[in-house]
């Protein structure tokens, strides 16, 4: 079979990146095929995906090879140029997705997912003469989404309303989850002129550093948070049964306005109001008493 690459040639120029790598090839003049090997590398990933060098060899599959370059090689050249020019690849795609299609940013949604290495020792930290740390290695070893026991890269993500990716962010393998969103936001959200947005995220981010980060940018969050770590008020007040709202035999909520003291960004002690809203849902306890059933048993 063949591959027929009009229609992804249509979305790769709507969103200006054959026009942004032919910037970067003559401002540093690449000899090699950046263009083209930057696109036989998306297409592969939707079409066939593969391995770098076995995407490389994909070339021959399409009616018109997209790649000019004789060196497969040269495809991890292009991948420490995509990464040096991330910032401006996704302010390109921003960009061309705000004009073409729009975006719809009123709620935009943060989480955070891993993926592992065949490799069995993480990448060791840069270090100067004096012992200090100068670059942290990436591929760490965590807690792995798959249960895997190799090194692992941290990747945090950020949606639109429509779905649609705004930015991605990557961190060492041993980065706590809560620890990745405000240098995310800051390395790409802040600097992208959106309007003021919602801030949807799960309760690993929530903290009050993070949220006076939020709030310090003119956004707003609703953020879930475990009820385990809550105060011993806060747990009070949720199995107090007065000021539920009943919806329906198998739903209710109730929610209140309180004031948290919390640690902005500079280290400081600073008061914020949150609302706080609490339901109680049959099915999802149905759900996590069938999961915990072992254990009740026990």
């Amino acid at each position: 079979k063949r591959f027929a690459p009009c229609l992804l040639d249509a979305v790769f120029a709507a969103l200006g990146l054959d026009q942004l790598f032919a910037s970067i090839k003559h401002s540093s003049k690449i000899e090699y095929d950046l263009q083209g090997i930057a696109r036989l590398l998306t297409y592969g990933r939707v079409l066939e995906p593969a391995s770098k060098i076995g995407t490389m060899r994909q070339n021959e599959k399409y009616y018109q090879p997209l790649v000019k370059s004789e060196n497969d090689s040269n495809v991890y050249d292009v991948l420490d140029v995509i990464y040096a020019n991330r910032q401006k690849i996704i302010r390109r795609m921003n960009t061309c997705i705000s004009r073409g299609i729009g975006r719809n940013t009123e709620t935009v949604y943060y989480d955070v997912t891993n993926f592992f290495f065949e490799k069995e020792e993480p990448d060791e930290d840069i270090l100067d003469e004096a012992g200090n740390i100068v670059e942290k290695g990436l591929r760490k070893m965590g807690v792995s989404k798959e249960n895997r026991k190799q090194p692992i890269v941290q990747m945090g993500l950020f949606l639109d309303d429509n779905g649609i990716p705004i930015s991605i962010e990557m961190f060492p393998g041993n980065t706590l989850d809560h620890l990745t969103l405000r240098t995310a936001m800051k390395n790409t959200v802040d600097m992208l002129n959106m309007d003021r947005f919602i801030l949807i995220a799960d309760r690993g981010m929530y903290s009050g550093t993070n949220m006076c980060h939020v709030l310090n940018q003119g956004n707003g969050y609703i953020v879930s948070k475990s009820l385990k770590k809550s105060t011993k008020n806060d747990r009070a007040w949720v199995l107090d049964q007065n000021g539920y709202t009943e919806v329906s035999p198998d739903f209710k909520y109730k929610s209140h306005v309180i004031t948290r003291t919390v640690t902005d960004e500079d280290g400081t002690k600073r008061k914020i109001q949150e609302k706080v809203v609490v339901y109680w849902s049959r099915a999802f306890y149905a759900r996590e008493k069938h999961e915990n059933q072992s254990f009740l048993d026990f």
